[in-house]
């Protein structure tokens, strides 16, 4: 786990100086765009269960598709997600049974413990 926190936060300092490329995002839309065009089908209930939220979002036209495919490349939006990307606003969640009996808190509705901790520059190294 350290290992792979540790490749993550590279990964993200890797893009935030290396900045913004569109390229990125265009491959990304056109990945999108032919899973969306080439899905598998699948029941109409069900399809209408899965794109229904979308009408709460999006103005009708975009219904079907927004969710499926990227908005417009805006780089504003790009590198105010990158600026959060830091460790002091992750959340971590690693399950393992080599926790347990190592833990310090205890989720009051369903009894299961856990801990919290922070993650450390080592970590991050």
């Amino acid at each position: 786990m350290q290992d792979i926190v540790g490749l993550l936060f590279k990964y993200i300092s890797l893009l935030q100086q290396s900045g913004i490329c569109k390229w990125i995002f265009d491959e990304l839309s056109a990945v999108c765009e032919t899973k969306f065009h080439y899905q598998d089908k699948i029941q109409p209930i069900n399809y209408v269960v899965s794109i229904s939220p979308n009408m709460q979002k999006y103005p009708p036209k975009d219904w079907l598709v927004r969710s499926s495919l990227p908005s417009n490349f805006s780089t504003d939006i790009i590198q105010m997600v990158l600026n959060k990307l830091s460790p002091n606003n992750v959340r971590i969640f690693w399950e393992s049974k080599k926790f347990e009996g190592q833990t310090n808190m205890v989720e009051p509705w369903y009894g299961t413990a856990y801990s919290i901790e922070r993650i450390t520059g080592s970590m991050i190294q």
